[in-house]
């Protein structure tokens, strides 16, 4: 696919009212961040303070795609886009866990909905009005959202993997409006339970461990804990200092100060950003 058919793509959803800001994108030799050991290649956003720059206007966006004409396309959820998104990993199992929840509740409502890259799904809904927070891993291993302060990688982007994000056919923006979400998901992401105790270092349902952490594990885990912290409403400071002693003491060899920062803001957005 050509590169500015991704620039159109990005003017496309401006018009439909979504912001979008320009990702890294992928070369033969990996993301172009350049880092050696990029944690999310070809997701991580090329301007500073996106969720106050992300945008709907075209002139914008073509500037954008002029300047990066390889960049993948990001678009913010939340209230901004009037988007909530559940994003299932089947790496980590979110099929199987949205199984059961389907089980238990019900099928799902047919809304919009993409493959991503990795051949997990996106699939859309109408924000409720309330804040939605961003989590992974509330709803069951594998089943992360990206509501306010967040974004997702929308098709046509590329993956690390040499795949395309795509839209199923039949669910695609431009022929179907997002669904609501159906209460007893509106419910589990806007009332969550507040646990007794919000120790870090106990098991928590569904995370691999989180002591003795090894390095190919430490940010998974830690974004992992970022979303538990945060869809619990423990506040923005007390998480940052309880995710930093937290890599202090349980990785083997911690990350770096910055790579913490990182990892929780791509998770967190907009509310960390201004802490960090």
């Amino acid at each position: 696919m050509a590169a500015s058919m991704v620039g159109k793509a990005a003017e496309w959803y401006g018009r439909k009212g979504y912001p979008v800001i320009p990702l890294h994108s992928i070369t033969p030799d990996g993301c172009t961040c350049c880092r050696s050991e990029c944690d999310s290649p070809g997701k991580h956003p090329l301007i500073l303070r996106w969720p106050e720059n992300a945008s709907r206007a075209a002139t914008v966006i073509r500037f954008w795609w002029r300047r990066w004409p390889e960049a993948n396309v990001g678009l913010v959820t939340g209230a901004a886009s009037g988007l909530v998104v559940l994003d299932v990993d089947v790496r980590h199992g979110g099929h199987h866990s949205l199984e059961e929840l389907e089980r238990q509740h019900g099928d799902l409502p047919k809304t919009v909905e993409a493959e991503t890259g990795s051949s997990g799904r996106h699939i859309l809904f109408k924000h409720p009005g309330t804040r939605v927070s961003n989590s992974a891993g509330l709803l069951g291993p594998g089943l992360d959202v990206r509501g306010d302060g967040g974004y997702i990688v929308v098709p046509p982007s590329l993956h690390a993997c040499g795949r395309r994000y795509a839209w199923d056919p039949t669910r695609h923006p431009a022929h179907i409006e997002p669904a609501s979400l159906p209460p007893w998901l509106l419910k589990a992401l806007t009332q969550p339970k507040i646990p007794k105790e919000s120790s870090i270092k106990e098991p928590v349902p569904g995370f691999p461990p989180i002591v003795d952490v090894s390095e190919g594990q430490r940010n998974t885990t830690l974004t992992r804990l970022t979303g538990y912290l945060l869809s619990h409403r423990i506040s923005m400071d007390v998480s940052i200092e309880l995710l930093k002693s937290w890599n202090a003491l349980n990785c083997r060899p911690p990350l770096t100060e910055d790579e913490v920062m990182r990892t929780i803001d791509s998770i967190a957005g907009s509310d960390l950003r201004r802490r960090g």
